[in-house]
């Protein structure tokens, strides 16, 4: 990666770091700045409107990123409920396994909360992410024989699901509630 690329990355990875931490509101460019070590120029090079386009980028690699990690995670499985199981267990993994240095995206549901009746921009994004996401949990339980009307209405219940699960997770410290949904998940996706 070219020195540009990496002072760019380092600014968003501080800012994406700091958002998860603190939250946006409490985030400030001096401190992205100074917590990058990158010079106040660089910020404003790569974001001229500042911290809400640090933001808005941060979540588009989360929504990649997850985007991506959702379907390889779903792929392999050709049963609605083992797909599933596997999703939710995958993230019993991340949250066991999670690494605050490796992560580079932002926490959607907490930027979305805390955001979304003053910034549009970041409103939009996330609400892009979501509909992304459960276009993925659609098209899956389609693939796996889940007629179009209640893929749609499922779907929408697994991100409820996991963004729920996210946020008892992080309160409690404990990875259960993926356990308990992924035990669950056969009861809430059969096909009847």
């Amino acid at each position: 990666m070219n020195e540009k690329g990496s002072t760019k990355r380092k600014i968003l990875k501080t800012a994406a770091r700091l958002f998860r931490q603190q939250g946006y509101h409490a985030t400030g460019l001096n401190q992205i700045i100074q917590e990058s070590g990158t010079p106040k120029g660089s910020l404003y090079h790569y974001f001229p409107n500042g911290k809400e386009e640090l933001a808005v980028e941060s979540i588009r690699i989360t929504k990649a990123n997850a985007s991506l990690a959702l379907m390889e995670t779903l792929a392999p499985y050709h049963h609605v409920e083992e797909a599933f199981q596997a999703l939710f267990a995958g993230f019993q993994e991340f949250v066991n396994n999670y690494d605050e240095e490796k992560e580079e995206g932002a926490p959607i549901g907490l930027l979305a909360l805390e955001t979304s009746s003053m910034s549009e921009p970041l409103r939009r994004i996330c609400k892009e992410s979501y509909e992304e996401w459960q276009k993925i949990f659609e098209a899956k339980m389609i693939e796996c024989g889940i007629d179009q009307t209640r893929a749609k209405e499922l779907s929408l219940v697994m991100i409820v699901l996991v963004e729920g699960a996210v946020t008892l997770s992080v309160v409690n410290k404990t990875s259960q509630p993926f356990i308990i949904i992924a035990k669950q998940i056969p009861s809430l996706l059969n096909k009847s």
